[in-house]
């Protein structure tokens, strides 16, 4: 079975109806299913094995045909989606932008499993200006070009184009598509093995092509188009294209880089019987052997014996009867759900189901988390290491959380309006988990007088610090009267309180600058002080004890 991306919601849904049905005949997963989790699937039990209880919020909505998300390094806070139909839309503090940052719709062969696949964008993007896709062209072949952003930070010129590389794709399926820059500041390029069931032309096993591997280019210090890195493991072997990183692959629908090992995890999708994730160490000098088409994930493919010598087998595989599509994700590294931290989490295209994967020791575990109703076709990351999913159904991205992180989530303090310059008053707080935390009022998420005295986006994270967050507000905006301000947690109320808003008195001569100390955090016996700066109109953290 080849990849396809046009799977229809009927189709998946009687995919979904068949795999249940072998689960309760065959006792293909073992798992029970016992709580609903955010209404975006089912939570799975875990028995003995201590695996976090993770869940799906929707962070935004309305792309049509995602297949790919990432970031760009420059401290937007943007996340970017790829359109299959050849768009780069942004997606900023979960609003969809309607302008897209690149629209080739009209050089993008789409759809089934071609399309604008991937972007990358280079280390010191916003210098740069420029960053890099992976498409399939109206000739069906693999493009990878460069194109430059036009006068400002939020759109490219499709004119721009600077085309790196094409390789020409004998069907019409299995082009692999993503690129990323590792840890090395090279560009890493997935191919698939051309198409084809079984791999008809032996591609993934020839050195002499470029189908079927994963590929590693220098881009950055070369423009002619590309160069070789010299340390690319067949640079001197005869009959070797030396663009080759690793070879033995299939289709690898998406391959990740952990941030903080330098690790690779390549997830390949398989043909008949088994899907597959592949890891490489960073460590590694390249040139690792995969297996296919001798191997179809641990099992020699259409034979009974089969030489492996040389192979490099996957760390987890699972069986068409839970699924039919791996999609690659990646390695967990954010700061606001430590449970979290270093499991590799990929999920399946046709069922929905999504694994989490860790080492043990010398070897590896793998576990059924979460079983959604999603056409899961990408993770992303944000900047601080926090990860999404694309629902290719519906266009909706969504943020990967613990649905259960241990011990208390927050509180609020402080909440009354203690004018200190115009009728500015603070509120406080306190997290002691990795936990985001926004301020509310009167139903409002983002209102528009508050300052952050202790984090910018009033956001607070254990690990600061302080473990702290403090909110300035211009009470005067608010107006006289009853208002509830409620302190929010990934969507979780941890703190809420009444304020009554009568009179707004000047402490402070207005329009002088001043330095005061809140004697914020009680419970603690924690101050803050804080500094009016009248050429900026805005108070500054001065510290705190």
């Amino acid at each position: 079975m080849s990849w396809d991306l046009t799977a229809t919601p009927m189709r998946r849904k009687l995919f979904r109806g068949v795999l249940l049905l072998l689960t309760s005949l065959c006792g293909v997963v073992g798992a029970s299913l016992y709580k609903d989790a955010d209404r975006t699937g089912q939570v799975v039990a875990q028995g003995a094995v201590s695996w976090p209880q993770v869940a799906l919020v929707r962070h935004g909505g309305g792309f049509r045909l995602p297949v790919h998300i990432t970031h760009a390094g420059d401290g937007s806070g943007r996340l970017f989606v790829v359109e299959q139909e050849g768009r780069v839309r942004q997606l900023h503090a979960g609003v969809p932008v309607s302008l897209p940052l690149l629209d080739i719709a009209e050089r993008v062969s789409c759809c089934g499993e071609r399309g604008l696949l991937s972007v990358a964008f280079p280390p010191q993007f916003s210098q740069k200006r420029y960053f890099y896709v992976n498409y399939t062209d109206t000739r069906g072949d693999t493009v990878v070009a460069r194109y430059f952003l036009a006068a400002t930070s939020d759109r490219a010129d499709p004119q721009s184009e600077e085309i790196i590389l094409t390789v020409a794709q004998p069907f019409a399926n299995h082009n692999g598509g993503q690129l990323a820059f590792g840890p090395d500041g090279f560009l890493y390029i997935g191919m698939g093995d051309g198409g084809g069931s079984g791999d008809p032309q032996n591609n993934a096993q020839n050195p002499a092509t470029l189908l079927g591997k994963l590929l590693r280019i220098d881009v950055e210090s070369a423009r002619a188009p590309y160069a070789i890195p010299p340390t690319n493991p067949f640079v001197t072997t005869a009959g070797h294209r030396p663009e080759i990183w690793a070879l033995g692959l299939r289709n690898p629908w998406r391959f990740a880089f952990d941030r903080q090992t330098g690790d690779l995890y390549i997830a390949d999708v398989g043909q008949n019987a088994y899907e597959e994730v592949d890891f490489q160490p960073g460590t590694s000098k390249g040139g690792e052997n995969y297996g296919w088409n001798i191997m179809e994930g641990t099992h020699c493919f259409r034979s009974r014996s089969c030489d492996q010598r040389g192979l490099v087998l996957p760390v987890a595989e699972y069986d068409h009867a839970q699924g039919c599509s791996i999609t690659g994700g990646m390695v967990y590294r954010g700061r606001r759900f430590p449970r979290l931290q270093g499991l590799y989490f990929y999920a399946d295209y046709c069922s929905g189901r999504l694994w989490g994967l860790r080492r043990d020791g010398s070897g590896w575990q793998t576990a059924l988390l979460l079983d959604t109703p999603y056409a899961i076709t990408s993770f992303g990351e944000d900047e601080g290491g926090e990860l999404y999913l694309a629902d290719y159904a519906t266009g909706d991205i969504y943020l990967l959380i613990d649905a259960a992180p241990p011990g208390p989530r927050g509180v609020l303090e402080n909440p009354q309006p203690r004018s200190f310059h115009s009728g500015i008053g603070v509120i406080t707080g306190w997290v002691c988990t990795a936990a985001r935390v926004d301020i509310e009022i009167d139903g409002v998420a983002t209102f528009p007088a508050a300052y952050g005295t202790d984090r910018a986006d009033t956001r607070a994270v254990c690990g600061d610090t302080d473990n702290g967050f403090g909110l300035l507000i211009n009470w005067n905006l608010l107006g006289s009267g009853t208002h509830t301000v409620r302190a929010i947690a990934d969507g979780t109320v941890v703190g809420e309180a009444t304020v009554t808003v009568s009179t707004f008195g000047t402490e402070f001569v207005t329009g002088a600058s001043g330095t005061y100390t809140l004697q914020d955090f009680p419970q603690q016996g924690r101050k803050t002080t804080i500094r009016w700066e009248e050429s900026l109109q805005n108070f500054v953290i001065v510290g705190r004890e």
